[in-house]
């Protein structure tokens, strides 16, 4: 697999919950993981076609 790595970069800066210590939703748990999803969705499009018991699968 290959992630384009400028683009991972420019997708997780689009979310300060992911790196900003200041950001209000930085200590939430539930919204990180909701954000590395959309992360994940960005990069991977086709993922969005294999159905919501896979995205419970990561998101565990």
């Amino acid at each position: 697999m290959n992630i384009d790595t400028e683009r991972m970069i420019a997708e997780v800066r689009l979310r300060p919950a992911l790196w900003d210590l200041s950001s209000a939703l930085y200590k939430d748990r539930d919204a990180r993981a909701k954000f590395w999803l959309q992360v994940y969705e960005a990069l991977f499009p086709e993922f969005n076609s294999e159905g919501d018991d896979k995205k419970k699968e990561i998101g565990k």
